[in-house]
């Protein structure tokens, strides 16, 4: 009877052996518990299930929410996710000012559409009145750098009512790019004198200039670099996201005719803060630092 049981405790051994876990061959790899997501969908299914430390520290291919409790274990619950764990897919929104040519109160109206269309910060800049505003494309495009010293707009749209070759009232509005002073489109839509036909036209001209504006890059300014915090104006308002790592640029100029190229990746920051409701810090993970020329922008 001896013998048998000692056979028995041979076969157990032998049977708990082969259902541990077997490493493949090839380098160790470190492996943390995390929540088993098919563990609410299956009674038998165990509460939490292991993976790969690798998966917790670069995201795991099917989904960000198996590893958080893994992630909160193993770099601690005060530590920001990994980058990317950040939705790439988040992109400020684009700053457009719309400043009036002339007397007119369409700026404020088209102001009111790019806003409705999830533009942000839509200004109306008339520090000196409507009849201040220059009359050629040169004297505009400094004009809108001068506006954008602290590199607060992405575009400047000048809108006001024309006279049409052939009489008619139209609705022109120059669109220019705000880091370099570019003009970039000029639209006309036929325009109504009041009411209804002119929120039409006001809709048109929105339409264009949304079109134009998908493609102009996103950039701010750098407003102060102190140790290792970077300042930045642009922050929640706009749609900026703790953790979020944006580009920084240096060098960037204007190009005649075709518009501003913001120039050469030398970082990437990573946002730490937000600082009010429109600006926002961080560290300069990759790259040469930051200085308060550069521009930071996201991928595009």
């Amino acid at each position: 009877m001896g013998t048998l049981r000692y056979v028995a405790l041979l076969a157990l051994l032998a049977v708990t052996a082969c259902a541990g876990p077997r490493t493949a061959a090839g380098p160790a790899e470190e492996y943390v518990e995390v929540d088993n997501p098919a563990y609410t969908m299956s009674p038998n299914a165990s509460p939490t299930m292991w993976v790969p430390r690798r998966y917790v520290e670069s995201g795991i291919p099917r989904g960000s929410q198996l590893v958080k409790k893994g992630y909160e274990e193993v770099v601690g619950k005060g530590a920001p996710a990994p980058a990317s764990q950040v939705a790439a897919a988040v992109s400020p929104r684009l700053r457009i000012a719309v400043v009036q040519a002339g007397g007119n109160e369409l700026a404020a109206g088209l102001g009111e559409k790019l806003r409705g269309a999830g533009f942000a910060l839509v200004g109306e800049p008339r520090p000196e009145g409507a009849l201040s505003v220059p009359a050629s494309v040169e004297e505009r495009g400094a004009y809108v750098q001068s506006l954008n010293r602290n590199r607060e707009f992405n575009a400047v749209v000048f809108i006001g009512p024309q006279k049409g070759e052939g009489g008619g009232n139209l609705l022109v509005a120059e669109m220019y790019d705000g880091m370099g002073g570019i003009l970039l489109r000029r639209i006309e839509v036929p325009a109504a004198a009041s009411g209804a036909p002119l929120a039409a036209s006001l809709d048109a001209v929105a339409d264009k200039v949304r079109g134009v504006a998908r493609h102009i890059p996103w950039l701010c300014g750098i407003a102060a670099v102190e140790g290792e915090k970077v300042y930045i104006n642009a922050g929640r308002e706009i749609g900026i996201v703790m953790g979020q790592r944006l580009r920084i640029y240096r060098g960037g100029k204007g190009i005649k005719g075709l518009g501003f190229d913001p120039g050469s990746k030398v970082g990437t920051l990573e946002v730490t803060g937000f600082v009010g409701p429109n600006g926002a810090y961080g560290i300069v993970r990759e790259g040469e630092g930051a200085r308060t020329p550069d521009l930071v922008g996201s991928e595009y």
